[in-house]
């Protein structure tokens, strides 16, 4: 339904970078119908827009004429007539709009999406939407910055054994905290057992 396309609409753009000049919009069948409709209520939105073997209201025409499309029927189609298309095609070219007509001959109404689907996609990817007097289209989307490496601090000079020395006192710590030769102590004899006494 309406409702639920302009729902999820706002939510993937609430959740992803989203770029407001390249939104677009397909439908097969009953998504065609409702594509055209979306087209005519909400025109500001879509940068192009994609029905197959849909049906819409030619009157509708006037107030999606900046959006270009790409229409796809079979003239085979026993489900929705290849009529309802080409009345809508008729009138986006008598207004001037840029529309591209893909009539597949012996298409039926489900065997011309598969086939087709590859031209849409083309077509949404050469469009952008149109912008009005005065309004400047908005840059591409750019790739975030690379995080900053982390920083490599250099260590103060060590001086003797372990010892580190402050940076403003490098020149002066190493003589005055010069490592002392290490002397060994004596050791102490290990304590002698008690003899144990002599027989008289």
């Amino acid at each position: 339904s309406e409702q639920d396309v302009m729902e999820v609409l706002a939510q993937v753009k609430r959740l992803y970078r989203v770029d407001d000049q390249r939104v677009y919009l397909m439908g097969h069948s009953m998504g065609a119908i409702g594509t055209w409709q979306l087209a005519a209520k909400f025109p500001e939105i879509w940068a192009a827009i994609g029905p197959f073997s849909g049906s819409g209201a030619p009157a509708t025409v006037e107030k999606m004429r900046a959006i270009p499309e790409i229409v796809v029927h079979g003239d085979a189609d026993l489900t929705v007539p290849v009529a309802a298309s080409r009345a809508m095609v008729a009138e986006m070219k008598r207004l001037g709009v840029e529309v591209n007509y893909i009539e597949v001959p012996g298409g039926s109404h489900l065997d011309v999406v598969a086939p087709n689907l590859q031209a849409v996609l083309e077509f949404f990817d050469a469009h952008r939407k149109v912008t009005g007097p005065g309004k400047v289209p908005k840059a591409p989307l750019k790739a975030p910055p690379p995080l900053p490496q982390a920083r490599q601090e250099r260590l103060p000079p060590r001086t003797g054994l372990g010892q580190v020395c402050p940076p403003h006192e490098a020149r002066e710590c190493p003589s005055r905290n010069r490592a002392r030769p290490y002397r060994s102590r004596p050791s102490s004899p290990p304590p002698s057992s008690p003899s144990a006494p002599h027989a008289p």
